[in-house]
Parts: structure tokens; C-alpha cells; sequence
């Protein structure tokens, strides 16, 4: 059995109806390319195939004695290929633009959260100002009434005489003794100097009396210690002295909640004392102490690097600096 080509059917339009039918078929595929952003989906092999023509009509000059329609044909090729450029040129364009409309949005929006900042700022700047004129305010009336209070005791008995710069140093330093020998490096005796001084600490803060708590902010050297000794301290309360590194935001908001318990029924305020002392100098310090005592250079660099500026919004009262030299 003999397998006989199918003949392709004639088409039987006339050029201006083959024309008007790829016209038809080039505004379909304009449609899709638009759709699906992609120019491929408008190409003359495209738009004369839905349209049933061979493309020679619109590549050559197909028909010998009729250049007119020749021209018609061409004219389709034309405007495919003039569709297909604006689209690259449109897209091209359309990314730009979105571009630049995201940088400017950007810019607003810098703009306006600058602006929003400076705000922000300034509102906090005239607050603060507000807390510092009340707390001068406060710190008169707390100097009148304890210089009153100290005159009253003196007369209530001559032979009493009240000292308001006799500290009171809590320091774990102090229990990390044994036998006589200095432990700082045994955890267990370390863990009970630290509950031993959160004791001390509470029962002091406990007293009634108009209380000022020197919480020392230092690497290991820099000079907590020697300043505790030396009795700098404000007259108007009694000084309670916390003689530890204290070197991190959380180290020091830990003393805070003992703070915290007693502050509502006693007068107490809060200094942070920061010592403010080169990796060199504690270097110096440390190779003259005794060799118990003594940190190995790592463990001194590593908390002299822990160390942790005072913040204005630890909730200290005042902060006071001490720089070497």
C-alpha cells in the first residue's frame, strides 16, 4: 500500500484579505508579547504563521507584476519590526524609570525620617533638660534638709558626732580569702564572695538613712580600690561603695535590683564612678602585685576589652570619671 501525500488545500483569498489577515494576527501577537513582556511573542514567523502565509511575501518580491502589493506586504514586515524595536526601547525605558522612581522614594523617605530624627532630638534634648533643672532643684532641697538633719543630730547629742564620708565598701574581694591565701581563681569560693557582698550590700542599703551608692567601673588595676580609700565623696549622704569591676551593662544593672527594692522607702541615689585607664597602665599595675593575685595577660586583656562605657540611660543619678594621669 502506497502512502499519498496530503496536498495542502489552495488558498484561495485575495492578497488584500491575506494582508487584512495578517494585520489581524500581528495586533493578536502584539497583544501576547505585551502580556507576557516578551518581544519573541510578536516575530513575522509568528504573525504569518496565524495568519496561514508564507513569509516570502513579506521577504521578497514574490509577486512579479504587482510591486504595489508587494509594498503592502513589506509594509507588514515594517511594522512588525518597528513593534519589536519600540519594545526593547520601552522595556529598556521601563526599568530606568522604575529605577529612578525607587532611588527618589528612597529619598523622600531618607528625607523625612531625617527630618522625624531631628524631631525626635530635640524633644528629647528639651526633656532631658526639664529632668536636669527638676533634679537640681532636688539636689538643693536634699542638701538643705541634710545639712539641717546633720545640725539636729549634732544638737541632739553633743557628744555623738554623725560623719557623712565614713564609707561603707562592699567588695567580693574581701571574701576571697581563705586560709589566708587569695582564691580569686577557685569558682566555688568566688560564687560565695559574690552572696556574701549582695548581702552586706542589701543591709546597708536597708538603714534608714540618706544614702549614696559609688558603683566602680574599672578593668582589674585601673584604680577602683585606692580611690575607695581615699574618702572623695560627696558630704551630703552616706557613702556605700561597691568595689568591683562592674565592667558590663548587665554587671552593673544586677546591683540595680537591690537598688530597686529599697529605693522607695529610703532616700538613696546612684553615682557610677568609671575609670577611664590605658591597657598599659593596668598592664604595669597587674606585673606588681603580689603572684596570687596576679592575672595572666590574656584574662587582663580580655576584660579590659569587655569594658563597657556608662550609658546616660543606666539609670545613674550622676556619673563622675576618673582618667589616669
Amino acid at each position: 500500500m502506497t502512502n499519498k501525500k496530503t496536498k495542502k488545500s489552495r488558498d484561495t483569498r485575495t492578497h488584500d484579505e491575506r494582508i487584512s489577515a495578517l494585520y489581524d494576527a500581528f495586533e493578536r501577537s502584539k497583544i501576547r508579547a505585551n502580556a507576557k513582556g516578551l518581544k519573541n511573542e510578536c516575530s513575522i514567523v509568528k504573525v504569518c504563521e496565524q495568519a496561514g502565509i508564507n513569509d516570502t511575501y513579506l521577504h521578497t518580491h514574490k509577486l512579479k507584476n504587482d510591486e504595489k502589493t508587494n509594498k503592502k506586504y513589506h509594509g507588514v514586515k515594517e511594522a512588525i519590526n518597528d513593534f519589536r524595536k519600540e519594545f526593547s526601547k520601552s522595556k529598556a525605558k521601563s526599568e530606568i524609570a522604575l529605577t529612578k522612581e525607587a532611588k527618589e522614594l528612597m529619598g523622600v523617605e531618607r528625607d523625612k525620617a531625617q527630618v522625624q530624627y531631628r524631631g525626635s532630638l530635640k524633644q528629647i534634648l528639651g526633656l532631658k533638660n526639664q529632668l536636669k533643672q527638676k533634679d537640681d532643684k532636688l539636689q538643693m532641697q536634699d542638701h538643705l534638709s541634710v545639712n539641717i538633719a546633720h545640725s539636729n543630730l549634732q544638737l541632739a547629742n553633743s557628744n555623738t558626732q554623725t560623719t557623712f564620708t565614713e564609707a561603707k565598701i562592699v567588695s567580693p574581694d574581701n571574701h576571697l580569702y581563705k586560709n589566708g591565701r587569695y582564691s580569686f581563681h577557685d569558682k566555688n569560693i568566688r560564687d560565695a564572695a559574690w552572696r556574701t557582698s549582695r548581702h552586706e550590700f542589701e543591709e546597708l542599703l536597708k538603714r534608714p538613712l540618706p544614702t549614696r551608692v559609688y558603683i566602680l567601673v574599672g578593668a582589674p588595676c585601673s584604680g577602683k580600690t585606692h580611690w575607695s580609700k581615699a574618702s572623695n565623696y560627696y558630704e551630703d549622704r552616706h557613702p556605700v561603695v561597691v568595689d568591683a569591676t562592674n565592667l558590663t551593662k548587665s554587671d552593673r544593672s544586677s546591683w540595680f535590683s537591690s537598688i530597686y527594692k529599697y529605693k522607695h522607702q529610703n532616700d538613696i541615689k546612684v553615682c557610677a564612678v568609671f575609670f577611664d585607664t590605658p591597657y598599659t597602665v593596668l598592664m604595669e599595675r597587674n606585673n606588681k602585685r603580689p603572684p596570687d593575685k596576679r592575672l595572666d595577660d590574656e584574662t587582663l586583656e580580655d576584660k579590659f576589652n569587655k569594658l563597657e562605657i556608662v550609658d546616660v540611660f543606666e539609670d545613674f543619678d550622676e556619673i563622675m570619671v576618673v582618667r589616669h594621669g
